[in-house]
């Protein structure tokens, strides 16, 4: 049986990778919190690698997280995480005022990832296998979000079969239909090609309302 290293194993560099290699690993998930770059010096060692591509990101280090456990009984690091960073929070500002738009905000509240932009760079990095989010999702959400990113990578291997002629593109109402599937806030590329930037929460709001 091949050993694969799950997200929860927060797999951040090549130190990791090489340790587990010698445990007879073939393949890892690395953390969610990698950039691209990132990405590829794992690839230099020579080691499957199984990237997210879409679904929640998370505010802490991927299965390093103890905030759920601690506010709603459930362990995000065993699979159970209960959002707890995507609940409204109190902020008080210098003279002790509610801060925020109605006195509530939700300042770790993180957009959804959505690679499908740069879906050609994730392709030419070399990654072996894309991870869609989908635990405790129903069946509509995994099937409508899988046929969007099976249809775009097809898009890609005729776009590059062509010689990659014009750049790169997405529909709108394939944007759209990601949205409305389940989305808990806004839509971003994750961390492949920014870090910790303010772009990637929604402090104004938890999310907008999904069809499943």
């Amino acid at each position: 049986m091949e050993l694969h290293a799950s997200t929860q194993m927060s797999v951040t560099g090549r130190e990791a990778v090489r340790f587990l290699k010698r445990q007879g690993f073939v393949r890892v998930v690395p953390a969610r919190e990698l950039s691209l770059e990132e990405i590829r010096l794992l690839k230099q060692e020579e080691i499957e690698v199984e990237s997210f591509i879409h679904g929640a990101m998370c505010y802490s280090y991927s299965g390093r997280c103890l905030m759920s456990s601690f506010l709603g009984g459930r362990s995000g690091n065993r699979g159970r995480c209960a959002g707890t960073c995507r609940l409204p929070y109190e902020i008080l500002d210098e003279q002790e005022l509610p801060a925020g738009r109605d006195g509530v905000c939700y300042p770790i509240s993180m957009k959804d990832m959505c690679v499908l932009s740069i879906l050609p760079e994730l392709i030419d990095c070399g990654i072996d296998s894309f991870k869609i989010e989908g635990r405790m999702k129903k069946p509509e959400y995994v099937a409508g979000t899988v046929a969007i990113y099976r249809k775009y990578i097809d898009r890609f291997y005729e776009w590059d079969s062509k010689g990659r002629p014009g750049s790169w593109a997405v529909d709108e109402t394939d944007r759209k239909m990601l949205e409305n599937l389940y989305i808990r806030s806004d839509l971003c590329t994750g961390y492949y090609h920014e870090q910790n930037g303010r772009n990637m929460g929604t402090i104004h709001g938890p999310g907008y309302p999904a069809i499943w």
